[in-house]
């Protein structure tokens, strides 16, 4: 039933492109039988230099096209290059997970337009998480390569990986630390949220090569820390009405993957921790190159669960280079 339906979906995409190039074709015919018309009516003299003036421009036309499509896709390419680089994307490691927090609902936990009994019990996610999720998938969607035909970009892209269409799962962190598993941990990983409610984000952020991670003050309150590989990690200060975010690069030399945290204090701060990686990637690529980085961001005027992010500034960066030690530079 499913492969006779798919049979029929395929048939039918078949059918509209065969008769768009029969529309095409249709249009094509008319215009040559209306230029060759127009040129009955001219001696042989115009008719000629016509036909040469017109072949001339074809040509030219047809360079020029041809030149800026392949200089726009190979620029492309370079540029979807500088981006697999940046988060890790190579040919050990060709996939990429996106793993949003994992809010698990308790039963009675949930209100419908109705009064209900026995509600919904399981796994829910943040919407402005989600959202900044499909923020990162369309970031790798090869959009350029839409003009090359079909089954020249499926041998273009077995061929080389910048050309193939990389596969960017967007899903629910696990419920506990013990359930997730290596085979989870086998791709390049952005997190989106916090240690609270994303297992992967508590699991990266408990690493010693991490730069950042979550903590409570002396009032109970939950704050952002600076792990330093020297004397005693520090607080990261808040101002009032401000949200806190902040976004890491960690090189896993074990695995060969490259793990992203992009985490906040709050799911505003958390969404503008997303949009500002995807904004900035390639300032952050040329500034970091193949480093290790961690950067803390401050949200002035933030509602604290708003489904926007206001403009974010830089209150702290560090870096590591292979051989080097965290180097703080706040500002």
């Amino acid at each position: 039933m499913r492969r006779s339906k798919r049979l029929r979906r395929v048939l039918k995409s078949l059918m509209l492109k065969f008769l768009s190039f029969l529309g095409l074709l249709a249009i094509f015919v008319l215009l040559l039988a209306i230029t060759y018309i127009a040129l009955a009516s001219f001696d042989d003299s115009t008719r000629k230099n016509v036909i040469e003036g017109i072949a001339s421009n074809l040509v030219t036309a047809a360079l020029v096209t041809i030149l800026g499509i392949t200089a726009f896709v190979y620029f492309s390419i370079i540029e979807r290059r500088y981006l697999f680089r940046f988060f890790g994307i190579n040919n050990i490691a060709p996939a990429l997970r996106v793993y949003l927090s994992r809010l698990q609902v308790k039963a009675g936990g949930t209100e419908g337009t109705e009064e209900i009994q026995t509600g919904y019990v399981g796994p829910t996610i943040v919407q402005s998480e989600y959202e900044a999720g499909l923020l990162i998938l369309e970031l790798f969607r090869p959009s350029v390569f839409v003009i090359i035909p079909d089954v020249l970009r499926a041998l273009l892209g077995s061929l080389f990986l910048t050309m193939s269409t990389i596969r960017v799962r967007l899903g629910v962190s696990p419920r506990t630390i013990s359930e997730v598993t290596e085979s989870e941990l086998s791709d390049n990983i952005i997190t989106v949220g916090g240690s609270v409610y994303n297992s992967v984000s508590l699991l990266c952020l408990a690493e010693k090569r991490s730069f950042y991670y979550f903590s409570k003050n002396h009032d109970g309150e939950r704050v952002i820390m600076i792990r330093r590989s020297s004397g005693p990690d520090t607080e990261v200060p808040v101002g009032p009405n401000q949200g806190l975010a902040f976004i890491e690069r960690m090189k896993d030399p074990d695995r060969g993957i490259t793990v992203f945290v992009c985490a906040g204090l709050g799911s505003a701060a958390t969404r503008g921790s997303v949009e500002y990686l995807v904004q900035n990637w390639r300032r952050l690529r040329r500034r970091y190159e193949n480093t290790d980085f961690g950067f803390c961001l401050a949200f002035d005027n933030q509602p604290h669960d708003a489904y926007f992010a206001v403009e974010p500034t830089v209150i702290h960066e560090t870096s590591r280079g292979a051989n080097a030690d965290v180097l703080n530079r706040p500002r």
